[in-house]
Parts: C-alpha cells; sequence; structure tokens
C-alpha cells in the first residue's frame, strides 16, 4: 500500500473516522490494530519479523531503564542490534557483491541468485525509532518508563 496510492487513501480515511467517532480510551489500540494492518498488507512474513524486533527492543529499553550496574552496555547493544538488522537487509547484495569482487570467490556471486531479500517497510523509520528510544532511556534513566502498548503505538503508528 504505497502512500500516494487510491488505497491507502481509502485506508487512511477510513482509519480517521473511527479513529474520531471512538472513545479516547481506546484510540491507541485501534492505531496499534491499524498500523498492524498496514504492515501485513505489505507482508505477513515481514511483520512477524517487525513483531519480534519490537518486542527484544522493547526488552533492551526496559534492560536500560531498569539496569543499576551499566545501562549504557544494553543501550550500546540495541543500537548495534538495530544497526545491524538495519544493514542486513540494506547491504546485503552490495557487501556479498563487494566480497565477490575482494575475494573472487563465487559463493558470494551465487548467493546474490539464491537469497532473495526483500527490503521490508520502512525499516529505516522503525530501526532509527527504536534506536532513538534506547538512546533516550539510556539518558533519560529515571524518567517514566513507557508500557509495551505504548511503545508499539510508537514504533507501529504506520503514518510516521
Amino acid at each position: 500500500m504505497l502512500f500516494n496510492s487510491i488505497t491507502f487513501a481509502i485506508f487512511f480515511a477510513i482509519v480517521y473516522c473511527i479513529y474520531w467517532s471512538i472513545s479516547k480510551r481506546r484510540r491507541p489500540d485501534f492505531l496499534i490494530l491499524s498500523s498492524a494492518f498496514f504492515y501485513i498488507w505489505f507482508s505477513w512474513v515481514f511483520f512477524f519479523h517487525f513483531l519480534f524486533v519490537i518486542l527484544l527492543n522493547y526488552f533492551f529499553y526496559i534492560r536500560i531503564k531498569t539496569s543499576q550496574n551499566n545501562p549504557k552496555s544494553w543501550m550500546i547493544v540495541s543500537v548495534l542490534f538495530n544497526c545491524i538488522n538495519l544493514g542486513f537487509f540494506k547491504y546485503f547484495y552490495f557487501f556479498s557483491r563487494v566480497l565477490a569482487d575482494l575475494t573472487g570467490y563465487p559463493f558470494f556471486t551465487e548467493i546474490q541468485g539464491i537469497v532473495h531479500i526483500v527490503l521490508p517497510l520502512a525499516i529505516s523509520f522503525y530501526s532509527f525509532q527504536m534506536i532513538a528510544a534506547a538512546v533516550d532511556a539510556g539518558r533519560n534513566q529515571e524518567g517514566k518508563t513507557i508500557s509495551l502498548k505504548e511503545y508499539f503505538l510508537f514504533v507501529l503508528f504506520f503514518l510516521f
């Protein structure tokens, strides 16, 4: 569902109308469900990967907020995980091509024809959102800890 498509315009209009017609208490739940539908429209497989990444990052977030010894370590783990996840999907073909050129080893050329990696929808956006949450948690460890629902809405919200 592209942002400049009729499908998105209809989807947005429906979400907008329902959002303003339901109680304030139900709005976050509705936005999470609408956002999940938006990502599922793109790919079921990607959505399950996305859920895993969000849950793992929330675990890191909680560890950063509650760690007595060294919360910065958890922040570094979170940032590295998100950078590796982003780098794998965005630069897999680039690095396999570079390795093929540098080594001359045919495996790196052949892997490009065997493995077909689709770039997940909004991967840069959600990766940087979760990095920002981890860094904010590390800088303000005593501040409010957001709930899993708030974290999901922060990362998943489809309108960016």
